[in-house]
């Protein structure tokens, strides 16, 4: 598998995951709006274009070597990320959004840690029901999306298309397949042409959110498990860039240590990805998990989040630099790349930039290590 450390040049890439803050100007949304359509309007497609600008520059101000678009084409959802979900359930055939909450809800508020959770989520996820069969519309324009960002900067920006089929056939309701695989596989299958668009569009670096593991876990669902990992397979299948498989730890409102790695990484091993990413910064680099990646995923990069998204505190560089010297006791340096553990949408984008000069500012401490530039 192709190490991104070659790719880009240099030990130690950095990077972001997902969403960024927006600017406090950029007022526009979508809202269920072809986002090319959307774009006839003059004042959402100046809006749109000056935000992702922003998004970049604040990424080139602090040294990033991998960028990303911020995810702009996301609706406000109450400070939160609610088109996570909503953008691609919206925007393909057989799925009905009903005005009532989902009951995803009530599942969530009897899970430990998330008591509160009706009062973040309640306005941020619809109650989304299959009512069809799920084909690809063209209005998701993933390809679109990411070449105007790419056009605005001459570094590469990776694509980070929203939540993956796996998890999204948790997020919605099954009324209409048989099984929840069926309905999975579906979504893979326009997730897969989508990537491929992308490819076709010059994108050389894809990645997808996907907590779906995550969910069969905590679960116990072992079946769930399995075939999870074949809608993975299916929505990389053919795709002829470098592929990132996120995986957080359910974002900022979830609680620290949401994810439970320990009980699905064995799965990750099968799926057909460069690149696993594991939220590390907010749980202090757990060696039990960094041995298993040792075990299991010895051929795959490792992006390490070295940046919380559930605190406000400014990491130290030194503090990322001692987590990365944890995990090179298991993984070769080669294979190591610095991430953020999710997006930071929530937070005042000056200290967003803050964290992200934080990662730089430590890769390059670990690069003069290694005697690399």
């Amino acid at each position: 598998m192709a190490k991104l450390s070659k790719l880009l040049g240099k030990l130690f890439p950095a990077t972001q995951v997902g969403a960024y803050p927006r600017p406090n100007w950029y007022n526009l949304d979508l809202r269920g709006r072809d986002w090319k359509q959307a774009c006839r309007d003059p004042a959402y497609r100046e809006e749109y274009t000056d935000a992702v600008g922003v998004t970049l520059a604040d990424q080139h101000r602090a040294g990033l070597d991998l960028y990303v678009d911020g995810r702009m084409w996301y609706d406000r959802y109450d400070g939160f990320i609610g088109s996570f979900a909503m953008y691609p359930l919206e925007r393909v055939t057989g799925v009905t959004i009903l005005p009532e909450p989902a009951a995803m809800l009530t599942m969530m508020s009897q899970m430990p840690g998330f008591s509160g959770a009706s009062e973040v989520f309640g306005s941020l996820i619809a109650n989304a029901v299959t009512s069809g069969k799920v084909q690809n519309t063209g209005n998701l324009h993933f390809d679109e999306l990411w070449k105007l960002a790419q056009s605005l900067t001459d570094v590469p920006v990776k694509t980070g298309e929203a939540m993956g089929a796996f998890e999204l056939s948790y997020v919605a309701a099954n009324k209409f397949y048989k099984t929840q695989r069926d309905f999975a596989f579906d979504l893979a299958a326009v997730f897969n042409q989508e990537l491929k668009a992308l490819v076709k569009a010059g994108a050389k670096y894809v990645q997808l959110d996907d907590l779906g593991h995550e969910f069969a876990a905590m679960a116990g669902d072992k079946d769930a498990l399995s075939w999870g990992t074949d809608v993975i397979n299916k929505m990389f299948d053919g795709v002829d860039a470098y592929k990132i498989l996120h995986a957080c730890h359910g974002g900022t409102p979830a609680p620290v240590g949401f994810s439970p790695y320990t009980k699905f990484i064995a799965n990750i091993a099968n799926c057909k990805v460069d690149a696993f990413e594991m939220s590390m910064a907010q749980t202090s680099y757990p060696e039990d998990e960094l041995k298993l990646y040792k075990q299991y995923l010895p051929k795959m990069d490792l992006g390490i989040g070295v940046i919380s998204n559930k605190n406000y505190l400014v990491e130290e560089p030194s503090e990322i630099i001692a987590g990365i010297h944890k995990a090179e006791k298991y993984i070769d340096s080669d294979r190591i790349y610095l991430s953020t553990d999710c997006g930071m949408i929530t937070y005042p984008r000056v200290m967003a930039r803050a964290k992200l000069h934080s990662i730089v500012k430590a890769a390059a401490a670990l690069r003069k290590e290694h005697g690399a530039s």
